[in-house]
């Protein structure tokens, strides 16, 4: 269904589809991060975080597994040997994670200090190819959208008889959208 931009419709729908609040785009358009965005950026790298954690300690899980089957056919498995493996790869996770977390502290105060940029113009879409998924560019800045996004995006300017221009707000230096508006 085509949106027209005097009916908030279709921004409302932006709104939903990605994540961010009338208050949101209000301490955007003021040149502003809110609160609720700062928020979710903390909780979007605390999961990345834990994701992480589990996949290395699965990993370091398998290759002690592994180890061990290797050494229980050569007569026998001692802790010596289980430790000589787990001790060294969980050093090196806990040091890959604790790198992870001072760059995810880096960029959230990134986002609590910085100024807000907004780019206005008309977007071009790019659907998904092997290599690359499906993104958003507008001027010479390129973000990487959601299916939902993109889905949506895409339905508006099939159906729109000319062009819209839209306001996006984000961080220089932080590939995330943090809001948009069609603007006519």
């Amino acid at each position: 269904m085509l949106y027209p931009v005097s009916d908030s419709t279709f921004n409302q729908k932006l709104m939903h589809t990605f994540h961010f609040s009338a208050e949101d785009i209000a301490a955007n358009r003021q040149g502003r991060v809110s609160e609720a965005q700062v928020l979710r950026l903390r909780s979007q790298q605390r999961r990345i975080l834990m994701f992480t954690g589990a996949a290395l300690s699965a990993i370091i899980a398998m290759i002690a597994l592994v180890f061990a089957a290797d050494r229980a056919n050569e007569g026998g498995i001692t802790v010596d040997n289980l430790l000589a493996i787990i001790v060294p790869m969980g050093i090196v996770t806990i040091l890959g994670l604790y790198a992870l977390w001072r760059q995810q502290l880096v960029t959230v105060n990134r986002l609590l200090y910085a100024d807000i940029h907004t780019l206005k113009g008309e977007i071009v879409l790019s659907p998904r190819t092997k290599r690359s998924a499906e993104h958003l560019t507008i001027g010479k800045t390129h973000f990487v959208l959601t299916p939902a996004q993109f889905q949506l995006l895409s339905e508006q300017a099939e159906q729109a008889d000319s062009k819209l221009r839209y306001h996006i707000y984000r961080v220089k230096r932080i590939s995330q959208i943090l809001s948009i508006e069609a603007v006519g």
